[in-house]
């Protein structure tokens, strides 16, 4: 992991579990740098990406009016901004709800 970022933001998490499949319904970029989230199965939160702005492939987020580009994408499984620069919704889903995986 790069060592401008932070790995509390996005801890990885090595997943076995087929019942596992966030899709995101809706996305809203807020003030901040932050996105608040929907997901299929109703689940709503923000996910705050302003440790990120400014840093190594999200350098050009400085411009805001960069940042405010996302899309979902993948039917639901991605949150993308422009140059593939992407997080997984079940990565967003665990960073938003707490909860994690035993294997």
């Amino acid at each position: 992991m790069a060592k401008d970022v932070n790995p509390k933001l996005f801890p990885i998490f090595v997943v076995n579990n087929s019942d596992m499949e966030a899709r995101i319904k809706e996305a809203k970029v807020l003030d901040g740098y932050k996105v608040q989230l929907i997901f299929t199965d109703g689940t709503e939160g923000q996910k705050d990406f302003s440790e990120l702005a400014g840093k190594g492939v999200f350098a050009d987020w400085k411009n805001y009016d960069s940042f405010k580009q996302v899309q979902i994408t993948h039917k639901g499984r991605v949150l993308e901004w422009p140059d593939e620069r992407d997080f997984c919704a079940d990565s967003l889903y665990l960073a938003i709800t707490g909860k994690t995986f035993a294997l």
